[in-house]
């Protein structure tokens, strides 16, 4: 059985790795896209986990099936976090430019 603490740490870096990609991309954004999709989805497999573990459930299958989700979400925000860096980035980069010239 896989412990719960562990894939709630990867779930909890999962979650702020995706909503900082939110915050990061949020002023050129529509409010429900894919950082939002990952960002509650997330969540919600950490509040199933969170009540999983009051609830005390012993099945060893869906330990190991959670500890994929959590890998899974894990690796899908980091990569949104990597491509909103780039965007928050690049859109510095144009302000600095347009500062630059006067306007």
């Amino acid at each position: 059985m896989i412990p719960t603490s562990l894939i709630m740490v990867l779930l909890v870096v999962g979650f702020f790795s995706s909503s900082f990609a939110f915050f990061f991309t949020m002023a050129h954004n529509p409010l429900v896209d894919r950082y939002t999709i990952t960002m509650f989805g997330t969540g919600a497999v950490m509040v199933f986990a969170v009540v999983l573990a009051i609830i005390p459930v012993q099945l060893v299958w869906l330990s190991w099936v959670l500890l994929v989700i959590a890998v899974g979400s894990l690796v899908i925000a980091i990569r949104l976090l990597r491509t909103s860096l780039v965007i928050m980035r690049a859109r510095e980069r144009e302000l600095a430019a347009r500062m630059a010239k006067g306007g």
